[in-house]
């Protein structure tokens, strides 16, 4: 097996020296990178405000996944870093709710100091199946 590295059109660009996923075609998966609430021009959205900035991080998320022909339907596994848990909680976790009202994919939601520029407020990351006609 053989993974291929992409960027994602019209989504934020990686801030780091990294790719925005990596597709396994002979597995039908895409591995996607951590995406933050930073629009296509790397400005970033939703200041302070954990549910906005939740919104775009899955919205970038969104582009990465349906630029490889998967979906935020096909998500198999998120992990959510975020700077404050509790806000998080009060404020944010109903957008994840919102965008998978039914059968949510597992997971992982952590609590971290800091992320790449310290007015972001979480990262999301997923694993997501690929649609067969898209994996070749």
């Amino acid at each position: 097996m053989s993974a291929r590295f992409v960027g994602a059109e019209g989504a934020a660009r990686p801030i780091g020296h990294y790719s925005a996923a990596a597709v396994v075609p002979e597995a039908r998966l895409v591995f996607a990178a951590g995406q933050v609430a930073l629009d296509a021009s790397g400005q970033v959205v939703g200041p302070g405000d954990m549910a906005a900035q939740t919104r775009q991080a899955y919205e970038n998320l969104r582009a990465v996944l349906e630029s490889v022909g998967a979906r935020l339907d096909t998500v198999v596994k998120t992990t959510t870093f975020v700077t404050d848990i509790k806000s998080y909680h009060a404020t944010a976790s109903a957008v994840r709710r919102e965008l998978f009202p039914k059968d949510p994919p597992p997971g992982t939601l952590v609590e971290i100091s800091a992320l790449s520029r310290p007015e972001l407020l979480v990262e999301v990351e997923a694993v997501a199946l690929i649609a067969e006609a898209s994996a070749r």
